[in-house]
């Protein structure tokens, strides 16, 4: 009887272990993904670039120097996100610039005085035309405050090169004609304050009304206020 009574509780206790708990869910069985579709390519991701996003951009405005010459002034310039400085965007820029400034002086000679108290005079004795084609290459930095989403005053700073190429003609009275050429390689300082407005995210408005480019040993120093568009790459 004892051991009828021990068998029958070792059957209940093992059909209890047995049985699933209450509540308990089977494990969802693993389905495996259907296969591409026939002459479809698998592409890994690209890498992350050590570089942030990359912007190229065309500017003009008029080129006006400080001792001779007016001409308009075209701006190619590529530029490169980087790591923001505090509440300032920042990004490197180089910007290559080219101007051909014209200028036409006129030339004078003083006329000795013929005597019985007439006094000597100055007269017109011909003309001078000065051209130049200047280029200039420099590394900048730009900061941009952002005011609000897609607005934000601009600061542009940098140190280049310059080169010009000058041409000198003269046609003088009682002289003749002359030509001269004179080519100058001179450091170049550009600086500039304005405004950029994103119309899209990949298109940006600027605008600097106010910018200097100053050459430390050639002659064609100048304001060149810009306007332009850069698209992100």
């Amino acid at each position: 009887m004892n051991g009828s009574r021990l068998a029958l509780a070792v059957g209940v206790a093992a059909a209890l272990a047995a049985a699933p708990r209450a509540g308990a869910q089977p494990a969802p069985a693993a389905v495996p993904l259907p296969p591409p579709p026939p002459g479809t390519a698998l592409v890994a991701p690209a890498p992350a670039s050590a570089f942030g996003a990359g912007w190229v951009g065309l500017a003009a405005g008029p080129y006006a120097a400080f001792d001779r010459g007016r001409s308009v002034a075209l701006v190619l310039d590529f530029g490169i996100e980087r790591a923001p400085l505090g509440r300032f965007d920042a990004e490197w820029h180089l910007a290559v610039v080219a101007v051909n400034p014209t200028e036409e002086t006129g030339l004078s000679r003083v006329q000795p005085s013929p005597g019985y108290g007439v006094p000597a005079m100055t007269v017109p004795s011909g003309v001078e035309d000065a051209s130049a084609v200047v280029v200039e290459v420099v590394p900048m930095m730009r900061l941009r405050y952002p005011f609000v989403p897609g607005f934000g005053l601009v600061l542009d700073g940098g140190l280049g090169v310059c080169q010009t190429f000058e041409r000198y003609e003269r046609d003088e009275m009682f002289v003749g004609r002359s030509e001269r050429t004179r080519n100058v390689t001179a450091v170049a300082l550009r600086a500039g304050v304005g405004v950029a407005v994103d119309f899209t995210p990949r298109l940006r408005l600027l605008f600097e009304p106010i910018a200097l480019s100053a050459q430390l040993g050639a002659d064609y120093s100048g304001f060149t206020p810009l306007l332009g568009l850069s698209y992100r790459l």
